[in-house]
C-alpha cells in the first residue's frame, strides 16, 4: 500500500451508512459490520470521494502521529477487504485535508459479527419452517 493510493469500496457488498458522523460498515458477505466513528468516519468519508492517505494528510504537521494512525486505519480497513486501490485519484481537497487535521481521532475500527449468522442468512431457503425466519435451521 502507497501512501498516494486511493480506495474505494471493496463491491457492491459492502455498504456504509452516516450516522451523526459515525459510518457503520456492513459487508454482506461475511456478515461483519464495523464502526468507523470520530476521526476513522472522517477517513472513511475521505476515502470514498477518492483521496490518498498523502491527500488526507496534507494539512498535518510533519512529525504528526496521526499520519501513521490514519495509515494503519487504511491497512485496517484493506485486510478486513472492505476496500480496494483504485487506478483513479481525486484531486486533494483542502477541505478533506482540514477535516482529517481538526479531527483528534481515534481513527481505529470496531468490528462485530455478533449478527452474521443473520445478515447472510437467505430469509427465504434457510429457515426452520416451524419457527420460521430469523431462525435458521439447525445444522445436522
Amino acid at each position: 500500500m502507497q501512501l498516494t493510493d486511493t480506495f474505494r469500496p471493496r463491491d457492491s457488498n459492502v455498504a456504509s451508512e452516516d450516522f451523526d458522523g459515525e459510518f457503520v460498515v456492513l459487508d454482506l458477505e461475511s456478515g461483519k459490520y464495523f464502526s468507523l466513528a470520530d476521526g476513522a468516519g472522517v477517513v472513511w468519508r475521505a476515502l470514498q470521494d477518492g483521496h490518498s492517505i498523502e491527500s488526507m494528510t496534507a494539512g498535518l504537521p510533519a512529525g504528526d502521529t496521526r499520519r501513521g494512525t490514519i495509515e494503519s486505519l487504511v491497512g485496517a480497513l484493506v485486510a478486513h477487504t472492505l476496500i480496494v486501490a483504485e487506478a483513479t485519484a481525486a484531486t486533494p481537497s483542502e477541505a478533506t485535508a482540514q477535516a482529517v487535521a481538526a479531527s483528534g481521532g481515534p481513527f481505529t475500527v470496531e468490528v462485530y459479527d455478533d449478527l452474521a449468522d443473520l445478515l447472510v442468512a437467505d430469509p427465504i431457503h434457510d429457515v426452520d419452517q416451524g419457527a420460521g425466519w430469523p431462525r435458521r435451521p439447525q445444522d445436522d
